[in-house]
């Protein structure tokens, strides 16, 4: 029923979205026949004027897409104006210039002056139509509230300005333990967090993911991450706006850091560390893992503590080291890398403990290591939802094995191995994400000439268009910053 109910949300969404462009695109056309198309080299008719029409239309909606304008119902009235508004702006722009590449000369402004300000005027009033609508058709969304130490009193007085769209209809505090949370938010419609540990947050987010379950949380630019979830503001804020100095020196901490002596040398070095009985911490990285650290304080002293090793996963990384003066490297993949220390595991008959993702991926993948890796011994397993992290890591520090895999996604799996690392004497400890899931065969990797081409990152996107806009919060901001550091010394 909740699915339908949602599906019903979003098909208002898309006719909202649909009647916006259709309007605006009317509104251009009208302009373009009357006072714009005479004045290009060779004049459109029909079919041109249709071009045109589709050009215009398709780029109001990408960039309506962009800016969440599409978001009607659920956003601020105040907001989906200012991304109406920047999509209008951004298109008409674009097609003033396009209009004057094709008459070869600056033609007037005010056609596209005048067409920009009664699309803001009619957006103004339809928007405020269709979400008055919107409200009268769907009641609130009923949310459970998971908090942490902050107080539930004022989280609900800071959300009472949510106007009717959603209703926290009950709360639970993390301190009441993972498990008995998980259970309670399949009552509700959607679950909001906040003020909630980072390594309980991400688990939350994934099983809610996991469930299609909407996930709110409070507006930090990391909490972006979490799969399928969206983004909801429970207090005001400013936003990011470029990296501080602070921010700076530590993405220059975590360049140098990075390892750069290949899959073959790092082999090595985790397997002396094997038959020293060492530790090593290896944390696979791209672009978004680093950006990560920028955001979350706890998340840029693991990246920069000495006992870490930042593996380059994203080809992303690999192009930031050759920006800053590192030269050619090659990528370690941590799904390689990982099949590679349990191939290394059977080698050498070392026990393996593998911990996080679901229930089914994480128990596949325990039958596929004892068929295809019969010595390798298998310490124990336990998916990342049922029990609380911090009593799984307890167990598995009492069994000592010699490689720990952690799979509770970026930065929850690396926080919490940081957490309990002194409590080991031994072992090879990584995060590693989605691996559980692609080598246990629950998911499929992206096919082999993406790979050779370093275009994993473009198959994602492919697969999950959601993705783009990921991609370029972090991959493409990343580089940006990286290119105004100075070479590396």
């Amino acid at each position: 029923m909740r699915r339908y109910y949602e599906r019903l949300k979003k098909m208002y969404r898309l006719f909202s979205s649909c009647l916006l462009i259709f309007l605006a695109t009317l509104a251009f056309i009208e302009v373009w026949v009357r006072r714009y198309n005479a004045m290009i080299v060779f004049p459109y008719y029909f079919k041109g004027f249709l071009m045109m029409a589709v050009m215009y239309a398709f780029l109001i909606a990408f960039f309506s897409w962009l800016f969440d304008g599409s978001q009607i119902g659920y956003m601020k009235r105040r907001n989906v104006l200012i991304s109406q508004t920047l999509s209008v702006l951004c298109t008409n722009i674009l097609f003033y210039l396009l209009t004057v590449l094709l008459a070869t000369f600056f033609v007037p402004i005010w056609g596209f002056l005048f067409l920009t300000i009664g699309d803001i005027a009619v957006l103004l009033l339809l928007t405020e139509l269709l979400n008055h609508i919107f409200d009268k058709v769907f009641p609130p969304i009923r949310i459970l509230l998971v908090y942490g130490n902050y107080p539930e009193t004022e989280i609900r007085r800071m959300t009472s300005n949510w106007n009717g769209k959603y209703q926290i209809a009950d709360s639970i505090g993390i301190a009441a333990g993972r498990s008995k949370v998980i259970k309670k938010i399949r009552k509700y419609d959607a679950v909001a967090i906040c003020d909630v540990p980072v390594s309980d947050r991400n688990i939350i987010a994934e099983y809610c993911s996991e469930h299609k379950i909407p996930t709110y949380f409070s507006p930090r630019i990391s909490d972006i991450l979490f799969k399928n979830a969206e983004g909801l503001r429970f207090f005001d804020g400013s936003g990011n706006r470029g990296l501080s100095v602070e921010q700076r020196f530590s993405l220059i901490g975590y360049l140098k850091k990075i390892y750069r002596g290949g899959r073959g040398r790092l082999y090595e070095l985790v397997n002396a560390a094997l038959d020293a009985q060492d530790k090593m911490f290896l944390i696979t990285a791209n672009p978004e893992t680093l950006m990560m650290g920028l955001d979350i304080p706890e998340f840029d002293a693991v990246l920069l503590d000495e006992s870490t090793t930042i593996v380059p996963d994203g080809i992303g990384i690999i192009k930031a080291l050759q920006i800053v003066g590192y030269g050619k490297n090659k990528r370690i993949p941590g799904v390689e890398f990982t099949d590679l220390m349990l191939k290394l595991a059977d080698i050498k008959g070392k026990s393996v403990y593998f911990y996080g993702a679901s229930q089914e991926a994480v128990e596949a993948l325990v039958r596929k290591t004892r068929q295809k890796y019969k010595h390798a011994v298998i310490a124990g397993y336990q998916d990342g939802y049922e029990r609380d992290a911090d009593e799984v890591m307890e167990e598995i520090a009492s069994l000592s094995p010699d490689i720990v895999l952690v799979a509770l996604g970026v930065p929850a799996q690396e926080l919490l191995i940081a957490k309990h690392y002194n409590k080991f004497t031994k072992g090879i400890f990584m995060g590693v994400g989605g691996s559980f899931d692609v080598l246990s065969g629950c998911k499929k990797r992206a096919p082999e000439i993406f790979l050779k081409l370093n275009l994993e990152w473009l198959y994602r996107i492919c697969r999950e268009p959601k993705r783009l806009k990921r991609f370029w919060n972090s991959n493409v901001r990343f580089l940006w910053e990286v290119t105004k550091i100075q070479k590396i010394k």
